[in-house]
């Protein structure tokens, strides 16, 4: 099989966004890359299970990557994600390092504090006890024998936090915090 570089794309973007607005194949082929490119609809709701029942996380997981194994002869090896998507590739990268031993996130919406998250999108999360259970902060030393970048617009909302989270890492994590906001334009350098 092949190696694949699973997308994830912010809230409320899908697959599509990925491949047409963001064009991720063009990133990864500039990266010398030999790896195909697979993407899911992001939705709402983060990538962790919610009261409501739905969980993107176990979707990825459970469906996408054995789909792209059986269909296409895939092996997801790196994840790639913005915003929302940073989050949730940052978490699947902490919760299964051998399966995903590589991780690029730009402008990740990620929170040291349930406060500091419940203030600014209240329903990422189902509480502080869903919080806490799905901190990225808090597994961020998972990602020590991981190849992770960061990168982040110095005009981004999530300027701090994605700062704070790769001062965290050891090694420090590949990637830069350059002019540029939360928007298509600086997700597409």
């Amino acid at each position: 099989g092949s190696d694949a570089v699973l997308c994830l794309p912010g809230r409320g973007s899908d697959a599509r966004w990925v491949m047409e607005t963001l064009h991720a194949v063009d990133f990864v082929a500039a990266a010398g890359l030999r790896y195909a490119v697979a993407a899911v609809d992001g939705g709402e709701t983060y990538w962790h299970r919610r009261t409501s029942g739905e969980d993107r996380m176990r979707m990825l997981l459970a469906d996408f990557v054995p789909m792209l194994a059986d269909r296409f002869g895939l092996r997801p090896r790196a994840l790639l994600g913005w915003s929302m998507g940073g989050y949730g590739a940052l978490l699947a990268a902490e919760r299964h390092p051998a399966r995903f031993p590589a991780v690029a996130v730009s402008s990740a919406a990620i929170w040291p504090s349930y406060a500091q998250q419940h203030a600014a999108v209240a329903d990422a999360f189902d509480g502080a006890g869903d919080f806490a259970h799905n901190d990225v902060f808090a597994g961020s030393g998972r990602l020590s024998g991981s190849a992770v970048s960061i990168s982040c617009g110095t005009g981004d909302p999530f300027l701090a936090n994605d700062r704070a989270f790769a001062a965290r890492l050891h090694p420090h994590p590949a990637g830069e915090f350059v002019t540029g906001c939360h928007d298509e334009d600086f997700w597409r350098r």
